[in-house]
């Protein structure tokens, strides 16, 4: 008997930490020059500066690259065309797409397009994460 393995969970961004990690701080500074120019006239300069070395921030090491053919064929199919990467995806519906990906083309909202393609939108058609990558490098159908 053997166990299934489900696809992966992509609604999560995994947390990963850099190994030269060190203690962040802040260096705050400021400088000011009031003069009396005349009997009720006060000329002021001032500047304040911030600078931070070592701060802490995260980075979604799973990440999608967006290229410029994903992005060319995103445009091509809000204008009805089905062209490229994006057309291969939306080709696994058939003829009718789901309101929830039309909206994402309405709305000029690529991201929420990437983001439905990493979390479960495409996971009924493909079984998993589709990536881009592999779909420019002609790998999957």
């Amino acid at each position: 008997m053997s166990a299934s393995v489900p696809p992966q969970d992509r609604s999560s961004t995994p947390l990963l930490f850099d190994p030269n990690l060190r203690t962040p701080y802040v260096n705050q500074w400021n400088l000011s020059i009031q003069r009396q120019i005349f009997r009720d006239t006060v000329l002021e300069v001032a500047y304040v500066g911030n600078q931070g070395e070592h701060l802490f921030r995260m980075i979604n090491a799973n990440q999608s690259v967006l290229t410029p053919d994903f992005v060319a064929g995103f445009k091509a199919a809000q204008s009805g065309i089905r062209t490229g990467v994006v057309g291969k995806l939306l080709d696994t519906y058939g003829t009718t797409l789901p309101s929830s990906v039309t909206t994402y083309f309405t709305n000029n909202d690529i991201g929420g397009f990437v983001n439905s393609i990493d979390t479960g939108v495409f996971n009924n058609v493909t079984g998993g994460r589709v990536d881009c990558s592999r779909f420019d490098a002609g790998l999957l159908p």
